[in-house]
């Protein structure tokens, strides 16, 4: 018997209906994706994860270069406090 315009399948103990001419199963009334739907939000995670990855990258890098200019901005430093009167 339909429930709320779905039906219960009681071997997936999922409800389904027909949405776009496809299947929809249901939890409770969370709608399970379509697996193009599934696809579209994993493609768009793994985008969000390139974009970290490339962004925590760059910082590093820029680290690193300041690290390596850091010997010199120190002997730069001690020279001019060399160089002022006491």
């Amino acid at each position: 018997m339909p429930h709320r315009g779905r039906l219960f399948c009681a071997t997936l103990g999922l409800e389904l209906t027909v949405e776009q001419g496809r299947v929809r199963f249901y939890e409770g009334n969370a709608p399970l994706l379509f697996v193009d739907e599934l696809v579209g939000r994993l493609e768009g995670l793994v985008d969000e994860l390139i974009d970290a990855r490339d962004a925590a990258v760059h910082r590093a890098e820029e680290q690193a270069r300041r690290a390596e200019d850091l010997p010199r901005e120190i002997e730069r430093l001690r020279a001019e406090l060399e160089r002022r009167p006491r």
